[in-house]
């Protein structure tokens, strides 16, 4: 997880920091590990799948639900037309 900045470290070129970022890099164990899920690691379009839902707006989310409802209110009103008929015949 992210969070609040531990150290603020000044410099003029980001060649300045390399030196530093490695050192940081190889004590992190959890990069080497990683955290996702092991599930995630043998089925890429469920990776591509967890990213997308993971980086959708809340505009987003609101579109997609409404157009759920629509196709959901479309098919029972065929299915409704569909009964409708059969009792007709």
């Amino acid at each position: 997880m992210y969070g609040h900045p531990l150290e603020l470290l000044e410099y003029e070129r980001g060649e300045d920091l390399l030196e530093a970022l490695k050192e940081a890099v190889d004590a992190d164990t959890e990069a080497l590990t990683g955290t996702c899920p092991p599930w995630l690691l043998d089925d890429e379009a469920a990776v591509e799948a967890a990213f997308l839902l993971a980086m959708r707006t809340p505009e987003e989310t609101a579109r997609l639900k409404a157009q759920r409802r629509m196709a959901e209110a479309r098919r029972k009103r065929q299915k409704q037309a569909k009964a409708s008929r059969r009792r007709n015949r």
